[in-house]
């Protein structure tokens, strides 16, 4: 019967176990063989036992009683120990620990257990006094007392036990398993997380020191607490020191990277921050773009804009896929305040080029207040080229218009075609009219670009002549881009700009005879020999009598002298009439110059 009762108990029928046994031992009552005394008492135990699995607290206390009057052994004293303790009869338990932790078969095992049993009934102190006195300190109880330790507080005798356990691990007197030694080390870095100072830092010190080498995750992570503990006590040298450590082991580690950047911002080691920012964009994490928001934001507190824009660039270029549109423009706009106020003008096209793509993605989040203001920054950096493509998401025609000419002048500085935006620029203009000066301005930029490129330019500048209000001033640009040095140097164009220069000039000298002079020295100095010149000279002189009161003396001066010379030139040649010619142009101009009379005698 008390083996059928065992098989009934291993299989979980509790009851039935019961029931056997108590047969069984009414039946040893009435037998000429009765059961041996310690047998009954084993019998009682397991009955005890399954009472006790059946939630029977009172009935498992009696059973070992009885078990225990018959044949006392440390197991029953253990188990009645349990019981007592569970039946909140503490003071009973207590009474019993001093002969069970003395009895040499308990065990470290049932050290533990009862433990538990006494930590669940609120008497913490109880079970570390069991731990503490139990003969069989093996591995497992010194671990279970170090963390028992470390629950009530008594930091210095838990890491009594983590050094010695540690130590005799290290130096192959207590023989760890792999899991026994993550265990240690876990339970002792848990502990140093709710340690501060010095304290802290010397139980994370020798889990450092414990942990193996194939853990070398691990060991990184207790290197970047140490390093972290050190940073919030401001202690920057042994900070940096334990940070650079775990980096070595963990280079892809983005928490590690945020906390060398935090503490390179905070000893103002700037270059060292942008190191670190650099390599952030280089890991792949998925908290990132957590982490370099968290940077950003410490950076710009701690008055670091440039780097606070740097780390907001790696988060931009690793966007969380649960950032919205609207919350990816937003961090744009941080990003180029950043900028802005650290004056990085060479960072700032790459920031609104990425907003006005992500503007082209929104629909009905887009706000033509946040475009309007993107197209300002873009005009205002003269990223023109992102003006035009903000102008069209505004539906702006003459904006795209005036975006485009801009962008076209920058860029014909640099040497950059632009044939392109041009034809773009003409067809809108076709569409959407403008004034006179904006065809105007289009068409100088078309000239420029053809000339930089070789194209005939005499259909473009027949028009520019044509066109209504032109200016002197739009003929000497032309003649600019065709000057020589220019890079795109052409004598002829040059000569015939020039003189449709003079030529816009002549109705309006009385605006500025000054500059209608300087360009009719121009023309003359750039003419094809002297019959050329006498045209020019010719044609003008009727402006130059006008205006003679006016004229600036020094270039009638200089007209008068050069008219003279070329009479004497032609006078060597005996050739009377262009001779007689320019010196009567000569004499007529003297006339107007001071001390005109002696001039002219």
């Amino acid at each position: 019967f008390y083996d059928m009762a065992e098989e009934a108990h291993n299989a979980k029928k509790h009851g039935v176990g019961i029931d056997l046994i108590a047969f069984a031992l009414e039946s040893s009552a009435h037998s000429k063989q009765p059961i041996l005394p310690e047998v009954q008492a084993r019998m009682m135990r397991l009955q005890s036992h399954s009472f006790h699995l059946l939630g029977n607290l009172a009935a498992a206390k009696s059973s070992v009683e009885a078990a225990n009057n018959l044949h006392p052994t440390c197991v029953g004293t253990y188990l009645l120990c349990k019981y007592l303790a569970q039946l909140q009869s503490l003071d009973a338990a207590r009474a019993l620990v001093p002969s069970l932790v003395n009895d040499p078969e308990f065990t470290g095992k049932m050290a533990i257990s009862l433990t538990l049993v006494l930590v669940q009934c609120n008497a913490l102190s109880d079970g570390i006094s069991v731990l503490k006195a139990c003969k069989d300190q093996s591995v497992e109880v010194k671990m279970k007392l170090l963390n028992l330790l470390c629950e009530a507080g008594n930091a210095n005798d838990a890491f009594s036990i983590l050094q010695t356990l540690g130590e005799g691990h290290m130096k192959g007197q207590t023989e760890l398993t792999p899991q026994q030694l993550i265990a240690l080390y876990s339970s002792a870095f848990s502990r140093a997380q709710t340690l501060t100072g010095t304290e802290s830092a010397r139980w994370l010190k020798k889990v450092a020191e414990i942990i193996p080498p194939s853990r070398s995750n691990d060991k990184a992570k207790t290197y970047r607490a140490l390093a972290s503990m050190h940073f919030n006590q401001e202690e920057y040298t042994d900070a940096l020191a334990y940070a650079k450590r775990s980096q070595e082991i963990e280079p892809q580690s983005a928490y590690t990277t945020y906390l060398l950047i935090k503490i390179f911002i905070s000893i103002d080691d700037v270059t060292g921050a942008q190191q670190a920012i650099q390599k952030l964009e280089h890991m792949h994490d998925p908290v990132l773009s957590k982490i370099a928001a968290s940077c950003a934001q410490y950076a710009y507190d701690k008055g670091y804009a440039l780097l606070a824009g740097d780390a907001l660039a790696v988060m931009k270029d690793n966007i969380d896929t649960s950032m919205t549109q609207k919350e990816r423009l937003q961090l744009l706009v941080n990003m180029l305040l950043c900028y802005e106020q650290e004056g990085v003008c060479d960072k700032l096209e790459g920031v609104v080029e990425a907003a006005a793509q992500v503007m082209e993605g929104m629909t009905s989040e887009l706000d033509p207040e946040d475009v309007e203001w993107w197209r300002c920054k873009a005009d205002q950096n003269k990223l023109f080229k992102v003006s035009v493509q903000l102008s069209k998401l505004l539906g702006d025609a003459m904006g795209q218009l005036y975006s485009l000419l801009r962008y076209s002048s920058l860029a014909l500085e640099n040497k950059v075609n632009v044939e392109g935006e041009l034809k773009e620029a003409k067809e809108l203009l076709g569409r959407c009219g403008g004034d006179a000066n904006t065809k105007k301005v289009l068409l100088l930029l078309t000239i420029k670009s053809k000339v930089m490129v070789g194209e005939d330019v005499a259909e473009c500048l027949r028009e520019l002549g044509c066109s209504e209000g032109a200016v002197p001033e739009d003929f000497e640009v032309v003649a600019s881009m065709v000057a020589p040095g220019s890079g795109c140097h052409s004598p002829a164009v040059h000569k015939q700009v020039m003189m449709m220069a003079l030529q816009a000039a002549t109705p309006r000298v009385a605006q500025d005879v000054p500059h209608f002079a300087m360009l009719l020295r121009r023309c003359l100095t750039d003419a094809e020999g002297r019959d050329q010149q006498w045209e020019i000279a010719k044609s003008a002189q009727p402006t130059i009598l006008q205006h003679a009161p006016s004229y600036p003396p020094a270039e009638l001066e200089w007209l008068s002298a050069e008219a003279w010379n070329n009479g004497i030139y032609y006078h060597r040649l005996d050739s009377a009439d262009k001779a007689r010619a320019w010196t009567g142009y000569a004499h007529t101009l003297a006339q107007h110059l001071p001390h005109c009379e002696t001039r002219s005698e």
